[in-house]
């Protein structure tokens, strides 16, 4: 249906009716019901314990009139006392209607910080509006008490000593100040404010206990005065509940004895006599002065009385003393003497300690060795390690090696000493020191000290020594070589070895590779025989042998020994063997040919040197004699291989592109090799060059000839020109008819409808594009 002005008329017409009726019936409605406004809440946030509180709730309007209710962490202790259930009534402000409701109830400590809860509701609420309130409950601490002292007295506190005091506040909220005083009265007490520690504890009930720890030390003074303990508490309404409970003070007027005063030695050697003096001032009663050793009783003093040794004056004070003497032994090193001073009125004595250092000397010290072991002499040039010991000892001592023929001249040695310390189960060090020596043939007929110097009490000294004779047999020098480091293959070489001195005269022998070669040729075993230089006698041994390529780098030993020798001198020489390389040759060209090479055409030729040390140089050439040819420097890669002799082959393979004028020429493969002392062997070979001319189009990478690939190119080029002139012609026709008609039927486009116009146009637009 289509939708005008005057259909909307008609319908408004007959909706105008219900619609204001409808308003009419809800405005009477609504004029007679309203919710009730938020609870408003009064009344007292803190109260002590016992006290009345009264809680007020009232909520303004509300039609019907809402209940105001009281709960309890959400249990209802307060429904209110009107029968209307409007709480417990209504009153009027100006023209509103106020219900309320006053919760009245004695407030005890399980109401601390309890949610008390006001709830408004009437029946056209779907859930109440509420609010809660909470007070903070003061609860006064019960009487304070006093406990201790700790230690604990029979009759009366000693003065000078440190007792401990436990003040004790329970079930109080807040927790209570605690103060301790000291005084005749509380009045006129003095606060004590050091000494004192204290903890807070929260019971079952919520409420707090505290208590105060007093650490006091009283004087004589003291005696007769109260010792306080008083607790301040806040109370609701800023008040203050205070609350004291006090001890009486009986302080014992004796006097305890003075701190032990000890005297003694500090060192002592072992066996000597020590006496250790422990004496105290004073003391009501006289104490005892007794001696522990590791808390074990030792002297507890010879008097009758049973105060130590006796008793003397100083002034007007007097003096209870104990002397203990002992010999001493190595068990009582660093041992703890303790004095030990007490009288009756004591708990636990006073005590000091005392310790002794006893120094006890080594014994004898004693030479092991030499490692390795020998039968009948030293062997002068090798290595021998020497331990000296020196044991039970305290403190330990130094040790020193000397060398000499008596141990005043000795001259001590400083290199090749290690040393080492352990702890015996006494107590005592035991010592030892090694030496790593090396004789030589002037040290024969002296003697090798080890001497001991140890401290003892009283800064002494101690010296011990002992000692071993030294005997030295000369040994062989080590091995002095000569010959040749590089030889060419198949020449004549001759190592040389040489050993001075020796006694007896040493065997000089060759090995090669541990194998024995030349064992010398002097019938008396001694290499090849002796000869002197200066005083000095030198045996030798000369092997001369024509070398292989076998021998390259090969170990030749040279091995040098005398009957007091365990393992001979040795020294090994290695000879660099040159071996020339076979006649190097040429194989045939990849891809192969039947008469000649074409020009143009890539060719592979590989050149090999085989069975060569060191590798040759590998050159080609081409030309028509080896002299004048030219050098190749591309196209060239080289390989290497070692051969089992170890010797080496080489190979060279040239890439070579032949042209015609290459025709007739040689292609030459030149080797150029080092030998054995600087030297150079060259060799060549060389293959004739065939070069056919042979006429052939270029080809493409795909094997297509050049010419094609361009014939094909030039044709498809001008089949696309045809086609671009067909298209253009054929669009300027298109144009033409399309203008034509755009004129004959320009009157008919106006006088039709807008979009007649514009589909034309759209279509010529549309030939266009396509033409």
């Amino acid at each position: 249906m289509a939708c005008d002005f005057r259909t909307f008329s008609v319908l408004q017409g007959s909706f105008l009716f219900p619609v204001l009726l409808s308003i009419s019936l809800f405005s009477g409605i609504y004029s007679q019901i309203s919710l009730p406004g938020n609870p408003n809440l009064a009344g007292d946030n803190e109260k002590n314990e016992g006290e009345t509180v009264t809680l007020s709730c009232s909520a303004i309007g509300g039609n019907p009139l809402p209940s105001v209710q009281w709960y309890k962490n959400q249990q209802l202790v307060d429904p209110g006392s009107s029968s209307s259930g409007n709480g417990d009534g209504i009153y009027t402000v100006g023209s509103s209607t106020v219900t309320y409701n006053n919760y009245t109830f004695t407030a005890s400590r399980s109401d601390n910080r309890v949610s008390y809860i006001c709830k408004v509701q009437s029946s056209v609420m779907a859930s109440p509006m509420e609010r809660a309130w909470t007070i903070s409950i003061y609860v006064p601490s019960e009487q304070p008490f006093i406990s201790g002292p700790d230690p604990a007295i029979t009759t009366a506190l000693h003065s000078g000593s440190t007792y401990k005091f436990i003040c004790t506040a329970q079930n109080g909220r807040p927790v209570p100040h605690l103060r301790w005083k000291l005084g005749t009265s509380l009045s006129s007490a003095v606060e004590i404010h050091q000494g004192i520690t204290e903890k807070t504890t929260t019971n079952a009930d919520s409420t707090l206990s505290k208590s105060s720890t007093l650490s006091w030390v009283p004087i004589v003074d003291d005696n007769g005065k109260n010792l306080y303990c008083q607790t301040n508490q806040t109370t609701a309404g800023a008040g203050t509940i205070q609350k004291s409970t006090s001890v009486p003070i009986v302080v014992q007027h004796q006097a305890l004895p003075g701190n032990p005063n000890l005297a003694g030695d500090h060192e002592k050697n072992e066996g000597e006599t020590v006496t250790l003096s422990c004496s105290t001032v004073g003391g009501n009663p006289l104490p005892s002065v007794q001696w522990y050793k590791n808390q074990q009783l030792v002297d507890p003093g010879s008097s009758s009385s049973g105060n130590g040794d006796g008793i003397y004056t100083v002034g007007s004070s007097t003096v209870t003393y104990n002397n203990y003497t002992f010999t001493v032994s190595r068990s009582d090193n660093l041992v703890s003497y303790i004095c030990k001073v007490q009288n009756s009125r004591m708990a636990d004595p006073l005590d000091r300690a005392w310790t002794i250092s006893i120094y006890v000397p080594s014994e004898q010290p004693f030479i092991s060795g030499p490692d390795p072991a020998i039968t009948t002499a030293l062997h002068s040039g090798s290595t021998y390690k020497y331990i000296c010991t020196a044991q039970n000892s305290r403190p330990v001592p130094h040790l020193r090696w000397k060398l000499g023929t008596s141990l005043l001249s000795a001259v001590e040695i400083h290199q090749g000493i290690t040393e080492k310390t352990t702890t015996n189960a006494d107590s005592t060090l035991s010592k030892s020191s090694t030496l790593s020596w090396v004789p030589i043939v002037d040290d024969n007929g002296k003697n090798l000290y080890c001497q001991t110097d140890q401290t003892t009490a009283g800064a002494g000294t101690i010296q011990k020594s002992t000692s071993v004779p030294i005997v030295v047999q000369p040994l062989p020098g080590n091995p002095n070589l000569a010959g040749d480091y590089e030889k060419n293959e198949g020449e004549t070489v001759t190592l040389s070895c040489s050993a001075i001195g020796g006694n007896p005269l040493p065997s000089v022998q060759w090995y090669k590779n541990q194998q024995l070669v030349d064992p010398g040729s002097s019938s008396s075993g001694n290499g090849d025989g002796i000869y002197t230089v200066g005083s000095s006698t030198v045996t030798y041994n000369n092997y001369t042998f024509t070398v292989s390529r076998s021998d390259n780098l090969v170990s030749y030993i040279c091995k040098v020994q005398n009957s007091l020798m365990a393992s001979p001198l040795e020294r090994a020489w290695t000879i660099s063997i040159y071996v020339p390389s076979e006649q190097p040759f040429i194989s045939s060209p990849d891809p192969a040919i039947t008469t000649a090479l074409n020009s143009g055409s890539t060719y592979k030729y590989i050149c090999t040197a085989q069975n060569g040390r060191p590798v040759p140089n590998l050159r080609w050439k081409l030309g028509t004699s080896l002299l004048s040819a030219v050098e190749f420097h591309q196209g060239i890669t080289e390989k290497t291989t070692t051969n089992a002799d170890s010797t080496l082959s080489k190979s060279s393979t040239l890439s070579w592109v032949p042209i015609v004028d290459d025709n007739g020429k040689n292609l030459y493969c030149q080797t150029d090799q080092t030998t054995a002392r600087a030297g150079t062997i060259q060799k060549s070979t060389s293959v004739p060059i065939v070069v056919q001319h042979t006429l052939s189009l270029p080809h493409h990478d795909d094997g297509t000839p050049i010419a094609v690939v361009v014939g094909v190119t030039l044709g498809t080029l001008f089949v696309i020109i045809i086609v671009i002139g067909m298209v253009v012609i054929a669009r300027r026709r298109c144009r033409q008819e399309a203008g034509d008609r755009q004129s004959s039927n320009h009157r008919d486009v106006i006088n039709t409808r807008g979009d007649v116009h514009e589909h034309v146009y759209e279509q010529l637009s549309f030939a266009n594009n396509h033409i």
